[in-house]
Parts: structure tokens; C-alpha cells; sequence
């Protein structure tokens, strides 16, 4: 997190995309899928076939989901120079293609180490993971993107629901599964949270009314959590510039965001320190149904050397609120103007009350499955996931997904699948090899908006995911077909 305001105003692009926060659920299409190493991470009762371990980037995710198209904010000249929305002419289809809300969230997770391995008697299952996971979040309403949009106005505003998220850390788990009967599964994860960063920033009842040609006053209600790494210091404008006005010198300057000279020194203390747990259980019914259920991340994580910030409480005047970024520009100089831009709309003051601790309660996901292979074909299966995110933040998510799944060689899964959620509907595919010593697996939970291109410029509403992987497997196959 070098720079707060670059990560904010890079995720109002990725909002053309969209902190996804199914960061832990992303390939859900693989949910049912018993040569997936990687299964218990859905559900800890759902046990791989085979005993695994996994090299540096052994199961990679990233995932976006978003209601707008990356096409809409971003576009290449005649000259092939990427820039930002300012492309002339299209200023009805920009505002179109606007949702009344335009809702982001942004997910990656790295696996730096994973093994898993069955027991000799082959009744439990365990696993050690060290995984790394970012989740961003952001909402923007119309109007603003509007106003960064036309350049010169002279209306007056009220926009509500501004908001953004980032969270970064590090878990440590142990997980163990095991059966009753052959009939029952359960399993549980214990996981140890590292935080490295966390910011959380919501304005309401931001007020811009004209005064003048090129000035408006503005009012509003905002706030903004930062629990940065070891070291890491934001300066005020008055800190930078002594020469500062009075009524600005208190405002934080994000772009000028300093670490440590030293980058290990970020590392340690941790801003964050939390545990967690995930639960799961599956039952068959019979010989072709299976049922599940699970609960993860259920847990708390204390942060320390809580900051907090908030819009000035009296009003304030916004100079040159037209959003005047030149496609001549190189994008790094539109990016610096962006910046500036969400520096003089939604300026914050540091509370100069003393840092403190805050404990906050982790987004929780439920997972509901049910799963039912053909009689005349047992390779052949279909099946219903129901995923619930559930955000303290109030960033919220609900998915149905419908998922067929083949086997057609021993070594050899695919699975295909249709879902809704949020941000709409998307389409799934999945390939999964699991031979014997090798899990190497590729899919998507969307792919449609990645067949759909503009000058190289995915045109689709990007709601997708991309995951991707290599474990060495070893043992027997403990849920071998008979």
C-alpha cells in the first residue's frame, strides 16, 4: 500500500471491473470437484482424493466483480496511449453505460506454501496452508463519476454511498476432516491472522453547491479507518507546504504517503493480529446424492495503531471541481490529476486523538451445496452452490450457481456453470487434471466478459475470475470410483 489515494483512485477504474470479496470462494465452480486439491478451502468436510503438496504460487486467484464495463474508463488514441475516461465525443454513452451505484470489489489470494496428507489408516484428512489474500471494495455513485465526466458544470450535488475498502493479510491453518460411518463428513480450520494493512473509508451526504463560476462549497459527513504497516506516515498539506492555507494545512496528503527506508521494517509489529475458523460438514444420501454445508472465516482480527480521519466539519471550497485531465496527457500524469481531483472533493483531517486498538469482526461466507450424479452415468453430476458474503462493511454478496460436472477419464474433470449474483449473471468453466503425482488445474467463474474486446480493452462487465495451479500429489486414492 505505497500510496493511499493511488490504490483508492486505481480501484474507481477497477470499478469499470470490481476488494472481489469472495476473495477465499473464488473458483467456486470447482466446488464439487473431488481431484481438486484444494476443495476443503470451500468446505473443510470436503477432503481432496489424494495427499499433496504444493511449490510457491500452487493455487493462485484473482477475481473481479463488477456491475460497469473497463471499456467505459478506459480507452486507446490513434496511437495506441492508454488513457482514462477523457475520450471526447462518447460523453452520452460514458454516462449510459453508469449504474445508479457502480459497485467494485477487487480479490487476490497466493498460496506461499500447502500440504495436505491422509493418515495411514485413511480416515483423516490434514492440512497446513500459508496463504496471502487482498480484498478491496469500493461504491461510487453516478453523479460523481458524472461530474469527473463533463468537465464544466454549474449544477449542484448530493451524493450519498461513497465508499472504499482495502484489506491485506497473511493466515497460517491447520485443518483436519474426517467420516462417520463413510456417510457423514466433518472438518474444521484453525487459522492464524497476520493484518498488514486495512482502510476503510465511507462519505455521506456530500452537498456541492455553485457559488461561482468554477468554485463550489461543499458539506458532508465522512470518515476514513487507516491501520497501516510499521512505519508508514501520511504528511499534511501545512507539512508539505508551510505556506499552505490556514483551512487546508490540516488535510492529509495521501500521494505523499511515506514508508520506512527499510521495507523489513514494515513487516513487523503487524498492524493486525487475529483467529479464525472455518467449519463444514457433507452428508450422502444415498448412493448419488451429497449435501453440504460450511461456514468460514468466522473470527475477529485486532488492529492496532488505529488512525482515524474525518471531512472537515464546517464547509469547505472546492476549486476547479471540472475533472480537466488532457488525453495528451501520459496516463501517469492523468492518474496525478485524478488524484488530485479526489484530494480537493473528498479532503480528510486527522483526528489528532491518541492511536488506539480496534477489534473487527471478519466478512464471513456461507456455502450451502447439493449435488446429485446421474444413475445411468455416476461421471456425470449436477449440482446447486448457494454463496453468501457477509461484510460488517455492509459490502454484501449473494450468489446461486449451477454447475455440471463430468469426469470423462479417470485423470480428467470438467466442469461448466451458470450463476447470479449482485452484479449479474456470469458463465464458469473449469479443467482440472489429476493424475496420478500431478494437480494441475486452470478455470474461470465468468468468462464471458474475456470474449468480448475493445482495441484490447475487455467491453464486457468485467465480472470474473481467474485461478490457476500445480501441486504434486502422492499416496493412494482414498475416494477411488469403484
Amino acid at each position: 500500500m505505497k500510496k493511499l489515494t493511488k490504490i483508492f483512485v486505481a480501484a474507481l477504474v477497477i470499478a469499470s471491473s470490481s476488494v472481489s470479496l469472495f476473495a477465499q470462494n473464488n473458483f467456486r465452480t470447482a466446488y464439487f470437484l473431488e481431484g481438486y486439491s484444494y476443495r476443503y478451502k470451500f468446505n473443510p468436510a470436503l477432503a481432496p482424493e489424494r495427499s499433496y503438496v504444493s511449490p510457491v504460487i500452487g493455487n493462485t486467484t484473482l477475481g473481479v466483480d463488477s456491475n460497469l464495463s473497463l471499456a467505459n474508463f478506459l480507452w486507446k488514441d490513434d496511437e495506441g496511449n492508454l488513457n482514462l475516461f477523457t475520450k471526447p465525443g462518447n460523453t452520452d454513452e460514458f454516462i449510459r453505460n453508469l449504474k445508479d451505484m457502480n459497485n467494485a470489489d477487487v480479490s487476490a489470494a497466493l498460496s506461499v506454501f500447502s500440504v495436505g496428507f491422509w493418515n495411514k489408516p485413511g480416515t483423516l484428512f490434514h492440512s497446513i496452508d500459508w496463504t496471502v489474500r487482498s480484498e478491496s471494495a469500493i461504491s461510487m455513485p453516478k453523479s460523481l463519476l458524472e461530474i469527473m465526466k463533463l468537465n464544466s458544470l454549474t449544477d449542484n450535488y448530493t451524493l450519498d454511498g461513497i465508499g472504499f475498502s482495502n484489506r491485506e493479510w497473511s493466515e497460517l491453518s491447520y485443518g483436519i476432516s474426517g467420516n462417520i460411518k463413510g456417510v457423514v463428513h466433518i472438518g474444521a480450520r484453525l487459522k492464524l491472522l497476520l493484518g498488514l494493512s486495512n482502510m476503510e473509508m465511507k462519505v455521506d451526504n456530500l452537498s456541492l453547491t455553485n457559488t461561482a463560476p468554477g468554485v463550489w462549497s461543499a458539506t458532508g459527513s465522512g470518515y476514513m479507518d487507516l491501520y497501516l504497516p510499521h512505519g508508514t506516515t501520511i504528511p499534511t498539506k501545512g507539512e508539505i507546504d508551510p505556506l499552505c492555507p490556514a483551512e487546508r494545512a490540516n488535510r492529509l496528503k495521501f500521494s505523499e504517503t511515506s514508508l520506512p527506508e527499510k521495507k523489513l521494517e514494515m513487516l513487523w509489529p503487524v498492524p493486525g493480529i487475529g483467529v479464525s475458523a472455518d467449519f463444514g460438514i457433507s452428508a450422502n444420501i444415498g448412493r448419488y446424492v451429497e449435501v453440504s454445508a460450511s461456514l468460514l472465516d468466522l473470527g475477529i482480527m485486532r488492529w492496532n495503531n488505529h488512525m482515524i480521519a474525518y471531512t472537515p466539519s464546517s464547509s469547505w471550497t472546492v476549486n476547479g471541481l471540472g475533472y480537466a485531465v488532457e488525453s495528451a496527457l501520459e496516463i501517469k500524469d492523468q492518474w496525478s490529476c485524478t488524484t488530485d481531483f479526489f484530494d480537493e472533493v473528498l479532503p480528510f483531517e486527522m483526528d489528532n486523538a491518541e492511536a488506539k486498538s480496534v477489534s473487527n469482526v471478519m466478512t464471513m461466507t456461507v456455502n450451502t451445496g447439493v449435488n446429485v450424479k446421474m444413475p445411468f452415468y455416476d461421471r456425470l453430476s449436477f449440482g446447486l452452490l448457494g454463496v453468501a458474503h457477509i461484510d460488517n462493511r455492509n459490502f454484501n454478496v449473494f450468489e446461486g450457481r449451477f454447475i455440471t460436472s463430468v469426469c470423462p477419464l479417470n485423470w480428467l474433470d470438467i466442469a461448466a456453470g451458470y450463476a447470479y449474483n449482485n452484479f449479474g449473471h456470469s458463465t464458469s468453466l473449469v479443467l482440472n487434471m489429476h493424475m496420478k503425482g500431478l494437480n494441475l488445474f486452470l478455470g474461470t467463474d465468468s468468462f464471458l466478459p474475456l470474449t468480448k474486446w475493445s482495441n484490447g480493452i475487455p467491453a464486457g462487465r468485467l465480472n470474473t475470475s481467474v485461478s490457476f495451479g500445480l501441486n504434486f500429489c502422492f499416496g493412494e486414492n482414498r475416494l477411488a470410483r469403484e
